[in-house]
């Protein structure tokens, strides 16, 4: 009888057994299938979006194609870009796709092909290649309504910048090794600017190591204009100030030149401000720019023997400007195009 009891007890604890495995297993199908409709599901939502934006604001995404199954979500777009409200500043790229994880939706990671084109109000359409482009984006919520970008970051590698010309690239203007643009909201309702740039190359001059690190007000203003769907960066400039901590340039040669101090534009988009630059053997460094002097929209003659002159020794001099007109004391450096 004991081994009878026994036999019925490993029985049941046998059954209780594949029970349990069978309702394991049917749960982890129905969350499979939940989670595979519930991602489609969004990313269909997604995807009308996108395509919403498309049509009624400044960015437009063709061919949208949701990615990512099962723990990303992002789309891809055979072409992208981004213009202005007055449609005199755009720009556009090829082979564009975004990433986002599930678990962390406020932050995004984006890439394209490589090829950007780029039109700036009042200058020459643009054309910039690389052999990778990638861009992360961090948003956050602004007064509990729509998110918007809090922090981002750009990586180049190996760009090339020229003018482009019907829709083909133009002569070299710019190459460089490596670029990196960060972009952050600072304290002070400020927004940080950091741009660094290895091994650049300007028009055939000698390759030099690029520094910007620079301030402006005025976070909320461009929170109120994203969120009306009037992003305008020319605009958000005028009538504000800010802050230039450096702007550095230093040659393989030795030579280098720095820049720093306050900027403001008046409603007209005119530049004034009183900078500070700083040169460090200016031998070099008059040497080094000396490929540069041809394209520059002044006579820099008189600029280039103030800097030869230095030797190798360090100096700081001032540059005024005043409602977009530049000078070091008496020598006119020309004219800051209008914002």
């Amino acid at each position: 009888m004991l081994l009878l009891g026994e036999s019925m007890t490993h029985t049941s604890t046998t059954a209780n057994y594949g029970r349990r495995i069978r309702l394991l297993t049917v749960a982890v199908i129905a969350a499979v299938a939940l989670w595979t409709a519930g991602w489609f599901w969004f990313a269909e939502t997604v995807r009308e979006r996108v395509r919403e934006a498309s049509v009624n604001g400044p960015f437009y995404c063709t061919d949208i194609v949701p990615t990512g199954f099962p723990f990303r979500i992002g789309v891809t777009c055979s072409k992208a870009g981004l213009a202005a409200p007055d449609g005199e500043t755009r720009l556009d790229t090829l082979g564009f796709r975004t990433a986002a994880q599930l678990y962390r939706p406020g932050h995004f990671i984006a890439e394209s092909d490589g090829v950007v084109d780029v039109q700036l109000k009042g200058g020459p359409p643009v054309r910039m290649e690389a052999d990778s482009l990638r861009a992360s984006v961090r948003l956050a919520a602004v007064d509990g309504s729509a998110a918007l970008p809090e922090r981002m970051s750009l990586v180049l590698a190996n760009p090339v910048i020229s003018p482009l010309v019907g829709v083909d690239s133009g002569p070299q203007w710019a190459k460089a090794g490596t670029v990196e643009a960060h972009l952050r909201k600072g304290p002070e309702n400020t927004i940080d600017l950091a741009l660094t740039g290895a091994q650049v190359t300007l028009a055939g001059a000698t390759p030099a190591e690029f520094l910007l690190d620079a301030s402006v007000n005025g976070a909320s203003r461009l929170d109120a204009a994203l969120l009306a769907g009037q992003a305008d960066v020319p605009a958000f400039l005028r009538a504000n100030e800010g802050r230039l901590r450096t702007l550095s340039l230093t040659f393989a040669n030795g030579g280098a030149a720095s820049l720093s101090g306050p900027v403001s534009v008046d409603d007209q988009g005119l530049v004034s401000g009183e900078l500070a630059l700083t040169i460090t053997n200016g031998a070099a460094l008059a040497e080094a720019v000396r490929p540069l002097q041809q394209t520059l929209p002044f006579d820099s003659s008189p600029l280039m023997a103030l800097v030869a002159a230095n030797g190798s020794g360090s100096t700081t001099l001032t540059i005024t400007l005043r409602n977009g007109e530049a000078a070091i004391g008496f020598i006119p450096l020309g004219s800051v195009p209008p914002l």
